[in-house]
């Protein structure tokens, strides 16, 4: 069944905004988008970075799966899961994807390691 041309046509708007990077500021400063960039370059690095995009992209148009999404950014940072950075970018660059089946088996696989690393943390603490 076809869309209307009307209908194609926001379908397509929004399809080319859910494979914008970084996410579209949220403040009315449109400077404020160009500062995360230069922020996310600078801690990240730029090799880093373009992985990242590659991989959010990818996550947008549903070509991988949210877990897939959450290990391999995993492994763009030092500290993996304890990373403050990890939790600083990836939790608001999820949000500003449109809703699809990846964006929330992320966001829930991302809370289960958290979960994980909690309870592990725990237990540690209880034995040392």
């Amino acid at each position: 069944r076809k869309l209307p041309a009307k209908k194609k046509q926001t379908n397509l708007s929004l399809q080319k905004n859910a494979v914008a990077f970084p996410p579209p500021p949220t403040s009315t400063s449109a400077s404020g988008g160009e500062k995360q960039v230069n922020q996310m370059k600078e801690t990240m690095g730029l090799t880093k970075y373009k992985l990242l995009k590659k991989n959010t992209q990818q996550l947008a148009k549903e070509q991988i799966t949210g877990e897939h999404f959450i290990d391999e950014t995993l492994k763009l940072f030092s500290e993996g899961i304890l990373d403050d950075l990890f939790w600083s970018y990836i939790p608001p660059l999820l949000q500003s994807i449109p809703s699809n089946h990846g964006r929330e088996q992320a966001l829930s696989y991302m809370e289960s390691l958290r979960f994980a690393q909690v309870l592990q943390q725990r237990e540690y603490s209880q034995h040392a």
